[in-house]
């Protein structure tokens, strides 16, 4: 089992539409994100917060590795139904001035099969709209 998730920086993301990045222009320097990363006017230790919390809520999802500085995360999550596993890789990343919003890059990828349905698009949009919603609360 590795000991840090997935690298955004050298990530290189095979071309199947069963895979979702959701990443910043210019972190991925080997791929090419398929949207923007969202982001949350909070800090980065309480934009973890909510993205650690959100994935341990999430149904058919347990964390299996949190990188050493607690702002990443890399998580086996199960789909509904058939039971297919999936990964997601979160990253909260340092805004880019003081005060600004923070980004979070997710990746969402299924772990066998060439199609997923628009899954992992989903998933990506899920836990942004929960993310978001943990951090008004």
């Amino acid at each position: 089992m590795p000991t840090e998730p997935t690298d955004f920086e050298t990530l290189v993301k095979r071309s199947q539409p069963s895979r979702w990045l959701a990443a910043p222009a210019g972190l991925c320097a080997r791929t090419t994100p398929d949207a923007d990363a969202p982001t949350f006017d909070a800090p980065p230790e309480r934009v973890a917060e909510a993205v650690k919390a959100t994935l341990e809520a999430w149904p058919n999802t347990k964390i299996l590795v949190t990188a050493k500085d607690g702002l990443g995360f890399e998580a086996l999550t199960r789909t509904p139904g058939l039971k297919f596993k999936d990964l997601v890789t979160a990253r909260v990343l340092k805004p880019e001035r003081d005060g600004g919003p923070t980004p979070v890059a997710l990746y969402s990828r299924s772990t066998v099969g060439y199609w997923d349905m628009g899954v992992n698009r989903k998933r990506v949009q899920a836990l942004t709209a929960e993310i978001r919603r943990r951090l008004a609360a």
